[in-house]
């Protein structure tokens, strides 16, 4: 009874269906010759053909089974594999939902931390603007480039004879006291941003892993290349973790720096060389987001034409 609940979906099938039934049909008239039951004929030649024809019967009772049990699992293979793929696009779908996330958190990030850096720039506040040249977040701008940008600008300052005047030294600490505040109003908001236990933004590919058996047969799509597309998406999952926590880190080095009467050899190191690191990820980050998304939706597109 289990063996033959485990052949009766095939049996559905027209072709193993009749090929079934011919074969009980001649396995029966075999079973009647071989039991004596209809009386032997005096033409030998007779006998033979008539073995021949149910010899031959049940030969094709067996192929046509045969023929029917490969075309009931290859049809059960397809409908596994776009069962498969559907499980495959909803997953990607949501991933794609979870990217587009990312990426607006990551603008949202940048332009909290242009928005200081610009007020650091602007040229009406000599001391800030002198000490926070732009060249130094601009992206793509090599380390050894800028050896030792915080010696030359406290250099600078020292020969400018900006510490002495009273006005450019009170527009500084005024612009300082401003960006203290700012930045205290907005840690709260970037540090919700970020995602520490990985249960916010989850990318998720169980459904890629429980059915890769039957993905490694799907021929519409290479499969290396879902692979590859799972690994990206992982990725730059990670990496956001990375980018969510540097710009708060890099808002309170400006806000430890900001905090001190006159700027500071060490706060303006650590200020800078963290500067340039954030701004290079975060745009590095957003070049590779765009390009996933753009990858995503090639393959949702080749998958739904499935």
């Amino acid at each position: 009874m289990i063996n033959f609940e485990k052949i009766a979906p095939y049996l559905e099938d027209p072709l193993v269906l009749i090929g079934f039934v011919v074969f009980l049909l001649f396995s029966f008239c075999r079973y009647l010759i071989k039991q004596g039951i209809f009386p032997q004929l005096k033409q030998k030649g007779a006998i033979t053909i008539l073995k021949l024809i149910l010899s031959y019967g049940f030969i094709i009772g067996i192929v046509i089974i045969g023929l029917g049990f490969g075309l009931k699992y290859n049809e059960l293979s397809k409908s596994e594999q776009k069962r498969a793929i559907s499980l495959i696009y909803s997953e990607i779908e949501a991933n794609k939902h979870v990217v587009s996330e990312l990426n607006k958190n990551t603008t949202t990030l940048s332009n909290t931390s242009k928005t200081i850096s610009n007020i650091l720039r602007d040229e009406q506040f000599k001391i800030l603007s002198g000490l926070f040249p732009k060249k130094n977040y601009i992206e793509n701008v090599k380390s050894d480039e800028l050896p030792n940008l915080y010696n030359e600008k406290m250099d600078w300052l020292e020969n400018s004879g900006l510490l002495n005047d009273s006005e450019e030294v009170r527009k500084y600490q005024e612009v300082c006291a401003a960006i203290v505040r700012t930045v205290d109003k907005t840690q709260t908001t970037l540090e919700s941003l970020a995602d520490l236990n990985g249960k916010r933004y989850v990318v998720s590919d169980s459904a890629w892993k429980a059915n890769l058996d039957v993905i490694r047969k799907i021929d519409i799509i290479d499969v290396t290349e879902l692979a590859k597309l799972y690994s990206k998406m992982g990725e730059l999952r990670s990496v956001y973790d990375r980018v969510a926590n540097i710009v708060p880190e890099y808002n309170s080095n400006i806000k430890s720096f900001c905090s001190t009467e006159l700027p500071s050899k060490p706060e303006l190191s650590a200020t800078l060389a963290l500067e340039r690191i954030t701004f290079a990820l975060i745009e590095s980050y957003q070049k590779k987001l765009n390009e996933l998304t753009v990858d995503i939706n090639d393959v949702l597109a080749r998958l739904q034409n499935v």
